[in-house]
């Protein structure tokens, strides 16, 4: 006999996007701090800025790790709920966010599907 069970889980991206604060917390002529939270904080989650101006990288990152800089878009998985870093450039500010390659502008929820 074989058994087969499914578990389908929703992440809601909605609420993951309402719940990312970005503050700025210094600023100077060369660079700039931010620190950011995500609440709540399921395991594995991602975050993806495109920055407005594409030569802005950063040079200090805590609490979460770079996967991909690539033209100006960042990739950090987010490893606790508070987490911030220091950058390069100017803060010309953000264009677009994404969690788990979903962008917080809407979209579809991804899901995850496991079978055993």
């Amino acid at each position: 006999t074989t058994t087969t069970t499914t578990t389908t889980t929703t992440i809601n991206t909605a609420t993951l996007c309402s719940g990312l604060t970005w503050t700025l917390q210094n600023q100077w002529n060369v660079g700039f701090v931010v620190q950011a939270r995500l609440t709540p904080l399921p395991a594995g989650t991602t975050v993806t800025w495109t920055w407005a101006d594409p030569a802005t990288t950063i040079v200090n990152i805590w609490n979460a790790a770079i996967q991909s800089n690539n033209a100006g878009t960042i990739t950090v998985l987010v490893q606790f709920s508070d987490f911030g870093f220091q950058a390069s450039g100017t803060n010309s500010g953000v264009g677009a966010f994404a969690i788990n390659g979903v962008p917080c502008t809407g979209g579809q929820d991804p899901t995850t599907t496991t079978t055993t």
